[in-house]
């Protein structure tokens, strides 16, 4: 019998797990390499450095929070009251993160002129941040469905311990 944790649904959401994770470290790793060669020369610089590594160090967590819910409690355990909250405040800090992120990415698009410029930065950012924001897409729908099948499934499993060992 092939294994809950083996279909299609968690294969893929394990891999688009891995992709924000990767991807969102590429970024913060560019950040940090783009900063230490520039220097802060201000509090505006100060932010808009802090501001990007919240925002892909927020898929970071999700999507380690995420690979970490799958493997230790999936098929049917319970995570901790911790775990469980953690994993939620990351659910929500992507949802705001990833939609704030695809609508600049697309703003962007729109405004800049790549016709006339043989700079390709910008569309190379449009495509890293237009990717990193879509697969946040399904994330959210999978995420849930993560933890309400963990809780069905333990208190089906739950259930049933107590009707065989109930004489």
């Amino acid at each position: 019998m092939k294994s809950p944790a083996k279909s299609f649904k968690w294969i893929f959401f394990r891999v688009i797990n891995y992709i924000q994770i990767v991807v969102a470290l590429f970024i913060i790793v560019l950040i940090i390499i783009g900063t230490l060669t520039s220097g802060f020369t201000g509090a505006a610089d100060v932010f808009l450095f802090i501001l990007p590594m919240l925002t892909f160090g927020t898929f970071i967590a999700n999507g380690l929070s995420n690979l970490y819910l799958i493997e230790k409690f999936y098929p049917n355990q319970l995570p901790s009251k911790a775990t469980s909250r953690f994993n939620m405040v990351t659910y929500i800090l992507l949802i705001i993160f990833s939609l704030l992120l695809i609508i600049a990415t697309f703003a962007d698009f729109f405004t800049t002129d790549i016709e006339n410029s043989d700079n390709t930065f910008p569309l190379l950012s449009q495509v890293v941040f237009g990717s990193l924001g879509l697969t946040s897409i399904p994330i959210w729908f999978l995420q849930i469905q993560l933890r309400t099948t963990l809780k069905s499934n333990y208190y089906t499993a739950f259930d049933e311990f107590l009707e065989t060992n109930n004489p």
